[in-house]
């Protein structure tokens, strides 16, 4: 009898703990997004099943975007959120197929006021964002096309790889393309070049700036998939020209010499 009692205690705290942790993972799940003060810049749209990224500054929305648009419905909100004290170094998780990194400054004025998004999964073959084309906030930047329309988003552009080409073709770009691109409200978004990037916008998803890493032609075969880029916003008393001027020094070499004048001759 004496031993049947401890059993029956041990099974209680086992039930308790079973209980407040079962609890727990549903906190997480369900109102983590929506309650947790540390992620104001990242929350959960049950409604598109994605994440919604919001960056503020000045008191001034400057870019809103969805994150993970091409990720399997089946796979909803993530199933992991890992955090680091004060709530600007975070990691989202879908199980094993795919991990998200989100890394913003600790306040406006550090460093160069960036949020740095990092995607990477082994078996998802794109990974894509998309950012909304707001209106009155104008987009300018990216690669040479046919038709050079500016700013670019009066035209609608079919999802393309974002690779130098002739721009008389379908769909492809010119000879000259940067993965950069600035918007008036005062957001620099540049993606890392080793990206296996894919562009589109005003097409599939209408009001839409999306970019893309896919694991497919022309870009080699690799074990996984990676899409990683920046977004840069005003510091205290900045506008988009202080944005663009800060990043071109922060992404680019800008020529010390005067170029060889053969190099401009057609």
């Amino acid at each position: 009898m004496k031993y049947f009692k401890s059993f029956l205690g041990l099974f209680g705290v086992l039930c308790l703990i079973l209980l407040y942790s079962q609890g727990c993972d549903s906190h997480n799940k369900d109102d983590f997004f929506s309650k947790n003060k540390h992620h104001e810049m990242v929350t959960f749209n049950s409604e598109e099943n994605v994440l919604q990224l919001v960056l503020v500054s000045n008191g001034k929305t400057i870019l809103t975007g969805n994150l993970g648009v091409a990720l399997p419905s089946v796979l909803k909100q993530p199933t992991k959120e890992t955090c680091a004290p004060g709530g600007k170094d975070c990691w989202f998780e879908w199980g094993d197929f795919a991990r998200l990194h989100v890394t913003a400054p600790e306040t406006q004025d550090d460093n160069d006021n960036c949020v740095t998004v990092e995607w990477y999964s082994d078996y998802g073959r794109k990974l894509e964002d998309c950012f909304d084309l707001t209106e009155g906030v104008h987009w300018y930047g990216g690669a040479e096309t046919k038709v050079q329309s500016w700013p670019i988003e009066n035209v609608a552009r079919e999802e393309a790889p974002y690779v130098t080409g002739d721009f008389l073709q379908p769909v492809q770009f010119g000879g000259v393309l940067e993965t950069y691109w600035l918007t008036s409200s005062g957001a620099a978004l540049h993606v890392d070049e080793a990206t296996p990037l894919f562009t589109s916008w005003n097409t599939t998803h209408k009001d839409k700036f999306c970019i893309a890493a896919a694991d497919r032609w022309p870009y080699e075969e690799r074990k996984n998939v990676r899409l990683q880029y920046e977004v840069c916003i005003p510091k205290s008393g900045e506008n988009f020209k202080d944005v663009h001027k800060r990043s071109l020094r922060k992404y680019y070499k800008l020529p010390t010499q005067i170029p060889d004048a053969k190099m401009l001759v057609y």
